[in-house]
């Protein structure tokens, strides 16, 4: 199963995704890195489409980013989907 990540050092959302994953994460707008072997993307509005993928790190990240104070279901942006504990 892919996760979304982040990665401090080049200020990238990551989603390390198997073969099966890749037209998940090309449809969400992630670029594929051919030296790290791995999708990424600058953009949290990209990154928000894989939230459901990723770590309370990253789902905290996002939200204080995108400037929403409980994070939900971000593809659907519907408060009462899910919110972090």
């Amino acid at each position: 199963m892919s996760k979304l990540r982040f990665d401090p050092a080049t200020y990238q959302f990551y989603f390390g995704s198997s073969p099966e994953e890749a037209t998940r994460a090309k449809a969400a707008g992630f670029r594929w890195d051919p030296f790290r072997r791995r999708y990424y993307t600058e953009d949290p509005s990209v990154a928000k489409c894989a939230a459901d993928c990723g770590d309370r790190y990253v789902k905290h990240l996002l939200a204080d980013i995108l400037g929403v104070t409980v994070v939900t279901d971000l593809r659907t942006g519907n408060p009462s989907a899910t919110a972090l504990h």
